[in-house]
């Protein structure tokens, strides 16, 4: 765990920790009375929590800054934007002041990158939407829109079970994010399908036009190469990656319609949860790294 994200400002230099994070805590990172974690303070503020005392069901930690030498994101102070229940089409696990603390830190540890990066993934079997998610708010993606297709074996029978599997999706989101240090604030969007992501993708390109949207298929044509797409003036790319299966002909057509261009990514067929977080590493590593890049020599 980098980081704790927590909910409640402390009171009077302590706070008390139930419920999760308490079992996070205590049952799986067998901390004890005495032990220090580092949180991050609904204001944006990065504090050192030290456990003064274990009870059954909850803990008391003292409040301070971290070690001499780590930085400290300037305290926040600004309002609150609550996601989840407040904003039922965008889940979001940070509030504003903590993104601004965390895009400081990626600053200052030349990690950042000015490119937002939104995968767009089909829904596959069973539990692998969980670890697609989770493995993405690691890499830092910005936005996830998750959606049906034709090839989609999970059928969601009525809005309760959409609304569960948000939450679930919500939860791990915030877990990732706390496991991992991730300086970005993932989000997570309403499920859609097909047409409503190709809306979706038509309407952001017409705003923005250095907005590029990238179909992973494997059976794409006229396969354009990752650099040539990113490298130059982007600040937006769309990931888009399909289930078991792939995308119906059909469908590849619809998306090449809203503007999509087909790639690959190597020559072999990949799972799908192994397809979502290499397409995403690819991009993300060309995009931290394109200034860097030096001619080649002769």
């Amino acid at each position: 765990m980098r980081r704790l994200v927590l909910e409640e400002a402390p009171q009077e230099g302590r706070i008390q920790l139930g419920g999760r994070n308490f079992r996070y805590l205590v049952r799986v990172l067998r901390f004890k009375e005495g032990d220090s974690f580092r949180a991050l303070l609904p204001a944006g503020e990065e504090v050192l929590c030290t456990i003064e005392r274990l009870g059954p069901t909850s803990l008391w930690a003292r409040v301070s800054s971290p070690p001499s030498g780590s930085p400290l994101a300037p305290p926040g102070g600004e309002e609150a934007m609550t996601a989840g229940a407040e904003n039922p089409a965008a889940i979001s696990s940070l509030k504003p002041a903590m993104v601004r603390a965390l895009q400081s830190d990626a600053k200052r540890l030349g990690r950042s990158r000015s490119e937002r990066l939104v995968l767009c993934q089909a829904l596959p079997k069973g539990s692998k939407m969980d670890t697609i998610i989770r493995q993405a708010t690691e890499w830092g993606v910005d936005e996830i829109i998750p959606f049906t297709s034709e090839h989609s074996i999970p059928r969601f029978s009525a809005e309760k079970d959409v609304q569960n599997r948000s939450r679930r999706w919500q939860q791990i989101i915030i877990e990732a994010q706390q496991q991992s240090g991730s300086f970005v604030s993932t989000s997570c969007k309403a499920l859609t399908d097909v047409a409503g992501l190709c809306d979706i993708i038509l309407e952001r390109k017409g705003k923005n036009p250095h907005t590029c949207a990238l179909l992973f298929h494997q059976d794409a044509e006229d396969v354009a190469f990752l650099h040539h797409l990113v490298a130059d003036r982007v600040e937006e790319v769309m990931l888009i990656v399909g289930p078991e299966g792939g995308f119906s002909f059909f469908e590849v057509a619809q998306f090449k319609k809203a503007g999509c261009v087909p790639v690959v990514i190597g020559a072999t067929v990949l799972r799908v949860e192994t397809a979502a977080i290499s397409a995403l590493a690819a991009v993300s590593v060309i995009l931290m790294e394109k200034h860097s890049w030096l001619p080649l020599k002769n």
